[in-house]
């Protein structure tokens, strides 16, 4: 190989690298871009553009990596969610674009009084781009500390001044934050895999992802769900009393997210929603 070497001699010799991968070119190509501080379009309109030895050497050392299924996020340290751009690392869960649907049925609920929580905020992901979206408040909380640095550094990267809390699910709420607010509409990506869902679950989930983020129970995965609306009876004089309660499932949980919500929201209107595939996603609970 001649000293010279380029951007398109850089993603093939990482494609080959990855090639047990199902997304090598994608991967490689996304390295690429990452080392050489390059857009896809700079990379199209200049695949001859020399790569100094410093980065061909970051990429292939990145590149062993993805090798080992580290998530290509965490290499990035960014993942794309609605549109924006958000920090992650391996304190987080990846925002990924199921959760999207949660964020698409949440919408039509918020209005101008209303506060949105994010019960479980993660990256902030959620909480961010629903303010963002609405340009009303939002309060996250997390029982993660780390978690808690990640979001704050993404509302920051925003530039949206939102408040996270730290404690368990709607316990860390404080009465003050929902002063002079007349709705609620809460939102939660909990965990919500059981142990038998975890174990058949990506390599790259499995070994590198936050399994604190990922699992729920030894049961059906639902239990922090169940605690969440128990919540929402014990803090109803701290809430709004106009509450909208959506969270996400996987969708083998249909039957019992349902019988879940007819059992401790027997008053409430309940709904469910479909992702893009018609899967049950997004458990929906007005008046609740």
């Amino acid at each position: 190989m001649s000293m010279l070497r380029t951007r398109e001699q850089l993603a093939a010799h990482l494609t080959d690298r990855l090639s047990h991968l199902p997304y090598a070119a994608h991967d490689a190509r996304q390295l690429v871009l990452h080392v050489c501080g390059c857009t896809q379009e700079a990379f199209i309109c200049a695949p001859d553009a020399p790569v100094t030895f410093d980065g061909w050497h970051r990429a292939v050392r990145l590149a062993e990596r993805r090798a080992g299924h580290e998530p290509l996020a965490y290499l990035l340290g960014v993942r794309e969610f609605y549109g924006r751009s958000f920090f992650v690392n391996r304190s987080v869960l990846i925002p990924r674009p199921e959760t999207e649907h949660l964020v698409e049925h949440a919408l039509p609920f918020v209005d101008d009084q209303s506060l949105i929580v994010d019960v479980g905020t993660g990256s902030g992901a959620i909480a961010i781009t629903l303010a963002a979206q609405t340009g009303r408040p939002a309060v996250g909380t997390d029982r993660s500390r780390r978690a808690l640095r990640v979001a704050r550094r993404n509302a920051d990267r925003h530039n949206l001044p939102l408040t996270f809390r730290y404690g368990h699910l709607l316990d860390a709420i404080h009465p003050h934050d929902t002063y002079n607010h007349s709705r609620a509409v809460i939102v939660a990506n909990l965990p919500y895999l059981s142990h038998d869902m975890f174990a058949s679950s990506p390599k790259e989930v499995r070994e590198w992802e936050p399994t604190v983020a990922l699992i729920s129970d030894a049961n059906d995965g639902l239990d922090l769900y169940r605690e969440l609306m128990d919540q929402l009876h014990i803090h109803r004089h701290t809430l709004p009393k106009d509450r909208v309660l959506l969270f996400e499932i996987d969708p083998r949980q249909q039957h019992a997210a349902t019988k879940m919500a007819r059992d401790l929201a027997p008053h409430a209107t309940r709904t469910m929603r479909t992702d893009l595939a018609g899967c049950p996603r997004v458990v929906v609970l007005e008046n609740v």
